[in-house]
């Protein structure tokens, strides 16, 4: 491909391919009738062979045993086509002869090298596909062993900054799934393994290829997942994400999760004057990732409810006007502006981003949750009802949302004696998930 070769190496590797064909189906053409007929269907037989190679090429994944069947043919092809052969006689105690067993002998041992390594490449690009399969079929501690092994035999970064990335997942299935999950010792134990594991991939993809960003931000995305699982994260994600901003300084991206992570960090500081201080940084990253993209509807939305917090109102309703103008088209998008509305208290405007996602994702099970909480805390109880309604048709955890329905219809408050849930994790802005919040 040109991400791995290049334009030119393509031309070269289309120019190699084609060689082979060309002469090949010359040869014939000129040579059908004075070929003997056994040698023709050999002929005719490899020909065949290495034509359908070729242009299976580009409709199927290569691998080792097709690319030795495509080499051979080539060679066979060469053989069956060359008329004029020279022999030579080696003296047994010439020179030449010496330097011919030599090079011979480094040449074999250089291809014995280059196959070995072929194959653990193999071998781990095998692995890692079988990871990504057992993570499709949420099978995710076996995926996670499967990645391991791919990491350390393959020996590059892309595995390794996957294994980082599926880690901190399982963490977090770990840390919603048990609540706290320091009160259990063996979830405690799990949890403190992964990060390990996150961290340390995460540091060899970095040490791999120092120079690609990328290995850069994933560092920073896990450091920053781990702010509250482990007290070097912070310095960890900052680190990352400057390191990464230093490669790649035109990547809006990178400056939106660096705010991120100071507006975390600005949250749970306890001295004012550091507060304000963290708040600021996490303005200036923001600003600065909104001035590379106009239209960044998310950091508008960080923007304004880092400025809602401090107090900043007017400011805050123009960064949240700016995310709303952004986001018209983009249903996961515009419920982040709704529960940023939401978490805001100002009901009516969080009513309107949900149903406008609504509009877009009829099924859209995060904006029916938030829409109906957000209709019960206006008191409108029949349209609060219609929501949950809508969504226990969805909702794989039906006693919960029932528990809401039989509040509403009780009179009582949609969440009476029950807790909130986060919005479930939205796979594709265009094609948000329907599963609900478990």
């Amino acid at each position: 491909s040109f991400t791995e070769i290049g334009i030119i190496g393509f031309i070269v590797m289309l120019a190699a391919m084609a060689l082979p064909v060309f002469y090949g189906a010359k040869y014939i053409f000129a040579q059908s009738t004075k070929l003997q007929p056994q040698t023709a269907h050999l002929i005719l037989a490899v020909f065949a062979v290495l034509v359908t190679q070729t242009f299976g090429y580009f409709f199927y994944n290569a691998n080792i045993t097709l690319d030795l069947v495509y080499f051979f043919c080539i060679a066979g092809l060469v053989a069956l086509l060359c008329k004029e052969s020279k022999e030579y006689v080696l003296k047994p105690s010439s020179l030449l002869t010496m330097a011919i067993i030599f090079v011979f002998a480094l040449a074999l041992i250089f291809d014995i090298g280059v196959l070995f390594m072929g194959g653990q490449k193999y071998v781990a690009d095998m692995q890692y596909r079988k990871g990504l399969v057992l993570y499709g079929q949420d099978k995710k501690d076996e995926s996670l062993q499967y990645l391991k092994k791919a990491a350390r035999g393959g020996g590059s970064a892309m595995y390794f900054n996957q294994l980082a990335l599926f880690s901190l997942v399982r963490i977090q299935d770990y840390v919603l799934s048990s609540g706290a999950a320091g009160q259990d010792k063996a979830v405690k134990q799990s949890v403190q393994s992964l990060i390990i594991d996150a961290i340390n991939a995460s540091n060899a993809s970095v040490s791999l290829n120092p120079q690609n960003y990328e290995n850069w931000a994933t560092r920073g995305y896990v450091c920053q997942n781990l702010l509250a699982l482990s007290p070097e994260a912070k310095n960890c994600a900052i680190e990352s994400y400057d390191k990464a901003i230093a490669l790649n300084p035109n990547t809006a991206y990178l400056f939106l999760q660096e705010g991120n992570v100071y507006f975390s960090r600005a949250i749970d500081a306890k001295e004012e004057s550091q507060k304000n201080d963290l708040f600021s940084q996490a303005y200036e990253k923001f600003n600065k990732a909104i001035e590379l993209k106009k239209n960044y509807a998310v950091a508008y939305l960080q923007l304004a409810t880092a400025l809602n917090i401090q107090g900043k109102t007017s400011e805050s309703d123009l960064a949240m006007k700016n995310a709303e103008q952004y986001s018209s088209n983009d249903a996961s998008l515009l419920f982040q502006v709704g529960l940023g509305y939401y978490q805001m208290k100002n009901w009516s405007k969080a009513q309107d981003s949900f149903q406008r996602a609504l509009n877009l994702v009829p099924k859209y099970a995060n904006a029916l949750y938030f829409s109906g909480l957000a209709y019960d805390k206006q008191g409108q109880k029949d349209n609060a009802l219609s929501q949950f309604s809508k969504l226990l048709e969805l909702n794989s955890n039906k006693a919960y949302v029932q528990k809401i329905i039989d509040n509403i219809k009780a009179g009582k408050s949609a969440l009476d004696k029950l807790t909130a849930q986060p919005p479930a994790p939205i796979p594709s802005p265009t094609s948000p998930s329907t599963e609900t919040i478990k």
